[in-house]
């Protein structure tokens, strides 16, 4: 009995101090950047960051991962006047110091911290920037953030994106796992090849086997069959997934899923299961655009009739029209299914012009399956010569602004 009630009171304890945990613990910060306020004046601290700009020798901002806070080193430090010279902006620093209030008059009300600084009593350079790192997210290439991914990943939209994700995904994982009650299992990464719509990345096997391959999966498909089978009747992972492909807007050769079987239901309960998914693991930082189900459904053949597409973006209200009757002058013998469509893209003329008609263009040609496309602006005239631009403005509804792509 002694043995068990001691148990008890050790696994008690432990969520207890489980439940205290910050992100200051198993750290030897004491505070984050972005955590210190008022309430914190005349403490000591010691924050860990990387600087993000200097001023006058004597006024520094630190920068983690949780935000920013001015640290500003005393009048009579000249030591320390003299050594932050040689320091450059986005080194690591350790800095010593105590909270102080900055008064009324000296308060910043674009930082958090605005209300406080830290009077630096020392600081300690742990990794030199060899030269001052500007991290500008607008005027920066592409092709320059993926060079120095290690600079680009300080800035605030990829902490954002990234804790966003890992959000997200803890979110799926709690729901699925404590309320939906399926069990997490990983699969192998390396397989043998299997018949599928993609080609797939083959790895060359080691000794023994020299000569044959492994291929890396498309997707756990067998894998969740076997578990399926196994009696494993509510599966899910979130799966590494590839495809010898090249990239495109929505494909990628190496992407993440969340990969999810369950035995015994029907095509109406996995929506509402995937419905459930998404509403539970909505992120707090959107909730004002957070959905509520059950979602909206729309027929395969209606969404494809109206939008060209079996995942249109329903915020955009403009749709496909059928027009084959109003342009049967365009017909040619050898056409059996002559089919004419119409799409209005309202007030738009504006912002269709030059590189982005060209694109425009491009992706018409990538993504509709005809034999010829045009683009009609509202402000031209005469678009055919067999039928009056009246008769297909009042019909269609065009007005000035407008363009209107036939298809």
């Amino acid at each position: 009995m002694l043995r068990f009630q001691l148990l008890l009171l050790l696994r008690d304890n432990a969520f207890s101090i489980a439940r205290r945990l910050t992100v200051n613990d198993f750290t030897l910060r004491t505070h984050t950047c972005g955590e210190l306020r008022v309430g914190h004046e005349s403490q000591k601290v010691t924050l860990y960051g990387w600087l993000q700009f200097i001023r006058l020798n004597r006024f520094l901002v630190l920068r983690d991962a949780y935000g920013y806070v001015q640290a500003r080193i005393p009048d009579k430090r000249k030591d320390l006047v003299e050594k932050i010279k040689m320091v450059n902006c986005e080194s690591v620093l350790k800095i010593e110091g105590v909270v102080i209030d900055r008064g009324e008059q000296y308060r910043n009300a674009n930082m958090p911290t605005g209300d406080i600084e830290v009077l630096v009593n020392d600081f300690e350079l742990l990794n030199a920037s060899p030269a001052n790192y500007p991290l500008d997210e607008v005027t920066s290439t592409e092709e320059t953030k993926l060079r120095y991914r290690f600079l680009d990943l300080r800035t605030k939209r990829m902490q954002r994106s990234l804790r966003l994700r890992a959000n997200v995904v803890h979110g799926i994982r709690k729901y699925l796992i404590e309320k939906a009650n399926f069990v997490e299992v990983e699969t192998p990464t390396l397989f043998r090849r299997t018949p599928g719509g993609s080609n797939e990345f083959i790895v060359p096997a080691p000794k023994p086997n020299l000569g044959k391959f492994y291929s890396l999966p498309q997707s756990p498909q067998q894998f969740k069959q076997l578990l399926m089978c196994g009696g494993i009747d509510r599966y899910f992972q979130i799966a590494r997934c590839y495809r010898d492909e090249g990239a495109k807007s929505d494909r990628q050769p190496e992407f993440t899923q969340v990969d999810v079987e369950l035995s015994f239901t029907d095509q109406d309960n996995v929506m509402k299961l995937i419905e459930n998914i998404i509403v539970e693991s909505w992120p707090k930082e959107l909730d004002d655009l957070k959905p509520s189900a059950p979602f909206r459904r729309m027929k395969y053949l209606k969404a494809k009739r109206l939008f060209g597409t079996d995942k249109p973006d329903l915020r955009i209200p403009w749709t496909i029209e059928d027009c084959t009757s109003d342009f049967s002058f365009l017909r040619r013998r050898e056409i059996s299914n002559f089919v004419v469509k119409i799409f209005i893209a309202r007030s738009a003329e504006d912002v269709i012009n030059g590189g982005s008609w060209k694109e425009w263009t491009r992706i018409l040609q990538d993504n509709v399956l005809s034999q010829n496309s045009k683009f009609l602006k509202a402000s031209e005239k005469n678009w055919f010569a067999e039928i009056p631009n009246d008769v297909l403005i009042e019909k269609f509804g065009i007005k000035e602004k407008d363009v209107a792509i036939i298809s």
